[in-house]
């Protein structure tokens, strides 16, 4: 059974959705969080998965459990709590040359909070045989990284693997006011990963600390921890944004099991996508299926060629969560012309 550990909060954005935050009146909320989207879109896949969170024991702790379960991911590892809240965020859909933006409300939240809620964490990960999470798991506070940093630890001496998708957000960080402290968190998680993801700037930025890193530089680094511990794939999702509502997305996978001094390359020529009917969700859908080809067994190129079609087709899904499972996508894989399926 896959674990994916993170905090879920709620989704709201304006209706229409073409609204700035300033002007909205009405929203639509929904759960959404970028592991329980992974933990989604495996369960879409064909896995087996369950969250680990804690939420809090109220009408809003229990639409999320709700929703997870409506999407087939196991729910009996969620923690509850009388105390705290759930964390929200807003997002505002972007047009043209106007960026998409996101603004977070989620301080005090239960998840912060896991370390006084869950007393026995080796327990907590009995029935799993792989650990995922983000980035964000850890950013949101001290006690978050360092509870974080903790069940990864104990993740990998229960010979649980782990991946990491490193999801760098500038915003969530303020509590560590050193980039190299932040980098030292992020890091302690990668090098015990198997399968790391991210995007280029994940990569240089949230796991190095160096946005100028050279490709060569970049391919050092991670070298170093595959060398070190575990590491068979990085898999980089790439997209160039001409406009908020015209992007390219394609993706590269290093393989590090041979020779991790010369790891193998597979690059997806991008697909360009000019509708975009919501971003939020589609790197979580990138790395879901990257996961699902790696625990498969699957080609490196093969599994990002399906990867990177997740991704593209959920620019074209309302929502965080993936509703694209194996057979439609497999369809859209032998046609991606958008032609009609009858």
């Amino acid at each position: 059974m896959i674990g994916c550990f993170g905090e879920i909060m709620l989704r709201l954005r304006p209706e229409p959705d073409s609204l700035l935050l300033s002007q909205a009146g009405s929203f639509h909320l929904e759960p959404g969080g970028s592991e329980s989207n992974v933990a989604i879109a495996l369960s879409a896949l064909g896995h087996k998965t369950t969250m680990l969170t804690g939420l809090p024991e109220n009408p809003l702790g229990r639409k999320v459990i709700q929703y997870l379960r409506g999407h087939r991911v196991g729910t009996e590892k969620v923690v509850l709590s009388g105390n705290g809240r759930l964390g929200l965020y807003f997002t505002e859909k972007g047009c043209g040359h106007r960026p998409s933006r996101v603004l977070y409300d989620r301080e005090g939240s239960v998840y912060n909070f896991l370390d006084e809620l869950v007393k026995d964490p080796d327990a907590w990960l009995n029935d799993c045989s792989w650990l995922h999470l983000s980035g964000i798991a850890l950013a949101t506070s001290r006690r978050a990284a360092d509870f974080s940093l903790a069940l990864v630890a104990k993740a990998y001496n229960k010979g649980i693997k782990i991946s990491l998708d490193i999801n760098h957000r500038k915003q969530l960080w303020g509590w560590c006011k050193e980039k190299k402290e932040r980098c030292d968190y992020l890091m302690k998680v990668g090098e015990k990963a198997t399968v790391l993801v991210g995007n280029e700037t994940d990569l240089e930025v949230g796991l190095f600390g160096d946005p100028s890193l050279s490709q060569g530089e970049l391919m050092a680094g991670l070298t170093e921890i595959a060398k070190k511990g575990d590491l068979a794939w990085v898999a980089i999702s790439r997209r160039e944004s001409e406009q908020a509502d015209r992007n390219l997305f394609g993706g590269l996978i290093y393989d590090f099991r041979r020779e991790p001094a010369k790891p193998r390359r597979w690059e997806a020529k991008p697909r360009t996508i000019t509708l975009i009917v919501d971003r939020v969700g589609t790197g979580d859908a990138f790395c879901g299926a990257i996961l699902d080809g790696f625990l498969k067994g699957m080609e490196p190129g093969q599994c990002l060629e399906k990867a990177v079609m997740l991704g593209t087709l959920m620019h074209g899904v309302s929502g965080d969560a993936c509703l694209i499972d194996e057979n439609f996508l497999k369809q859209c894989l032998a046609d991606d012309s958008g032609r009609i399926l009858r």
